[in-house]
């Protein structure tokens, strides 16, 4: 799983990343929230508590079935320590690895990166993103997760997730989070 607040690079290194993996699948997870139509609200916001739990099992539940199918899978996305544990739940129903890398780079680097986006920033204003960046700023024990990517590129982010995962530094215990 690769995650961070938006503009961390998540999307560009999670491409690159599964590039270097044998059969593999790189599954954004945003698009979980994306096809919501009736009814959907911004993820960010305290009232999409509901969507955004029933999003993340929808998303957790694919990395699971193509992880069992023999793939390796980068799900890439904002999946912070407080939904970790149903994406742990869903690849232990298949007896399956979960490794988590964090990509954080200063706040206003992440802001800046989402303003410069050719989408026009996903629509996300510089305040969610912020916040965000909050909730990704203080991991507790998943701080040893964390990656500054503030001066890498994608490709060179992707290599130090590679190696990071290949050394079994961004493994969570067997029983989840």
């Amino acid at each position: 799983m690769l995650t961070g607040p938006p503009g961390a690079g998540k999307t560009a290194t999670a491409e690159l990343l599964a590039a270097q993996l044998p059969r593999s699948v790189c599954l954004e997870t945003d698009w979980f929230w994306q096809v919501l139509r009736v009814g959907r609200v911004d993820p960010w916001l305290p009232e999409a508590d509901e969507q955004n739990r029933v999003a993340i099992d929808a998303a957790s539940a694919a990395m699971g079935r193509y992880a069992a199918g023999g793939y390796a899978v980068v799900g890439e996305g904002i999946v912070g320590p407080w939904f970790l544990a149903r994406v742990a739940a869903a690849l232990a129903d298949h007896e399956l690895p979960l490794h988590y890398a964090v990509l954080r780079p200063p706040r206003e680097a992440c802001v800046e990166r989402v303003r410069r986006r050719s989408d026009g920033g996903s629509g996300i204003p510089s305040g969610p993103v912020r916040h965000m960046w909050g909730e990704f700023s203080d991991l507790g024990p998943y701080e040893r997760h964390v990656l500054d990517n503030q001066h890498l590129s994608p490709a060179e982010t992707a290599s130090a997730v590679l190696g990071l995962v290949s050394e079994g530094a961004l493994l969570l215990p067997a029983a989840g989070p």
